[in-house]
């Protein structure tokens, strides 16, 4: 709300930036209440957003600079109301303050916005009677100095002009970081009386005299504004252009004007300038710069870029949902369906998948199966008659085996026993009968016994080959170590 006007201009964020997707300029007539100029532009215009953030009216607010020796910004807001006491003109605890801190080298200039707790409800009460609970609770001047600032090509030091129909809101920057903020009124000249209240239009019957009357009082202030600033701040980079939109931006000349009373470059403000704000196509028809920057500045605040002040601080807080505003909740569950449908496409498929590889497996065990028991015809389990079958198949060849294996192994032992000579000494430390061969490993006394022992078992009819795979002396070296692999016959 600016003087007797609104503006409201809604944005859109995206990947590729930012969308102007609405935007309205509605003036205050005589006699209407601004709740109802407020309802009249919202139904008339295509807004539809859970998320806003706006600004308090000018005569509300009072703007103030302080030098604080630290610059931890939590210890800033403790010692703010005591700072603040000797400099306001009501008792700090009938205000709501908040602060923007600039850089410095131990310590930190402080620009502090405060409202009274009056003045805030019943703005709030206006919004409320439209449906509306603001997110941020804003002031003029900082976020439209910190819109111009992020665009390129932007001076380090300059003045930004918000000129309205009733005020002109001023903001000194150095290094891109707004120092000053002041509201100005002008006794000399009234905007309102060189424009039409209907359509923010210049009169036709504009006289040269009023224009360069009003334009040079507003930069008189200024410059004295500028002066102030100076003399007491101590650090100071004069402003090297001025960046000016609102109302007055409208007048013929403007830049001109500012120019010559100011003695710096003066350049109009259009954030829509800046590659990555575009207006939609819907919102061209009613998009003006001059009339709009403000807003739009607002409302990129809202969207997450930029800074400014917020006022709703102590009893004013917003309250979050547990589920945040209604429009994010939505997208949030709209994102997880995505997710649950994505998961369930890849479950599906997996499982398909598996599935055919099972069908596959299952295939090829059946054809092993009728591969190896063929007089098998009926097949239910694959894999359960697989197992009982060479289970049967274990027990009939271990029993076979062993009344085999029992009478070689008789034989066996009885022609080794025949085979060595009694009178030698001998110790049989292990020995291994397979269907092939017979290992035997022992010790005795001398290298010749062993030669006596493969002699004696040679002759036998059982072994067709004896042969000697190691004869060593033990670690005593009074025995001799040997290995002696049989061929069976």
């Amino acid at each position: 709300m600016d003087g007797d006007s609104i503006v409201a201009v809604q944005v859109r964020a995206g990947l590729k930036g930012y969308e102007i997707t609405s935007c309205a300029r509605i003036v205050a007539r005589e006699g209407i209440q601004p709740e109802e100029g407020l309802k009249t532009l919202l139904e008339t215009n295509n807004f539809q957003s859970d998320r806003f953030v706006t600004q308090i009216p000018d005569k509300a607010i009072f703007f103030r600079n302080l030098l604080m020796p630290f610059k931890d910004l939590k210890k800033i807001r403790q010692t703010l109301p005591f700072e603040m006491e000797t400099l306001v003109p009501l008792p700090v605890e009938e205000l709501v303050t908040d602060f923007m801190a600039t850089d410095g080298s131990d310590s930190a200039r402080v620009i502090t916005a405060s409202a009274t707790k009056e003045s805030i409800e019943e703005y709030l009460a206006v919004l409320q009677t439209c449906g509306m609970v603001p997110d941020l609770l804003d002031v003029r001047g900082a976020p439209l100095t910190s819109s111009v600032v992020n665009q390129g090509g932007t001076t380090d030091h300059g003045l930004v002009l918000d000129m309205g129909s009733v005020s002109v809101c001023m903001t000194l920057f150095i290094h891109r970081q707004a120092v000053l903020i002041r509201i100005l009124s002008f006794k000399e000249a009234s905007l309102p009386n060189l424009l039409t209240p209907q359509s923010g239009t210049i009169t036709q019957a504009l006289q040269v005299e009023e224009v360069e009357t009003y334009f040079r009082s507003m930069c008189r202030v200024i410059n004295d504004t500028i002066h102030g600033y100076r003399y007491t701040s101590g650090e100071f980079s004069a402003p090297e252009k001025v960046f000016f939109t609102g109302p007055g931006a409208l007048f013929p000349g403007c830049g001109d004007l500012l120019s010559r009373f100011l003695q710096i470059p003066a350049e109009g403000i259009d954030l829509c300038e800046e590659n990555r704000i575009r207006v939609a196509e819907e919102a061209v028809g009613n998009w003006r710069p001059a009339l709009m920057s403000t807003a739009l500045s607002l409302a990129l605040r809202g969207a997450g870029k930029g800074v400014g002040f917020n006022l709703l601080r102590a009893e004013f807080k917003v309250k979050k949902s547990l589920f945040g505003h209604k429009k994010q909740w939505r997208s949030a569950a709209i994102f997880l369906l995505v997710i649950l449908l994505f998961l369930g496409a890849d479950m599906a498929v997996e499982y398909y998948s598996l599935k055919a590889r099972y069908n596959a497996l299952d295939g090829e065990i059946v054809q092993v199966f009728r591969k190896t028991f063929p007089a098998i015809s009926r097949i239910v389990d694959p894999v359960q008659q697989m197992k009982v079958e060479i289970q049967g198949l274990k027990k009939k060849g271990v029993s076979e085996l062993r009344m085999e294996s029992n009478k070689g192994v008789l034989d066996l032992l009885k022609a080794i026993s025949l085979g060595i000579p009694k009178t030698l000494d001998l110790i049989v430390t292990r020995m291994v009968i397979d269907p092939d061969t017979v290992s035997i490993k022992g010790q005795t006394d001398t290298f010749n016994s062993v030669d006596m022992i493969k002699n004696g078992l040679s002759s036998s009819s059982k072994f067709g080959s004896v042969n000697i795979s190691s004869a060593n002396l033990d670690r005593t070296g009074k025995m001799v170590k040997f290995e002696m692999k049989l061929v069976r016959k």
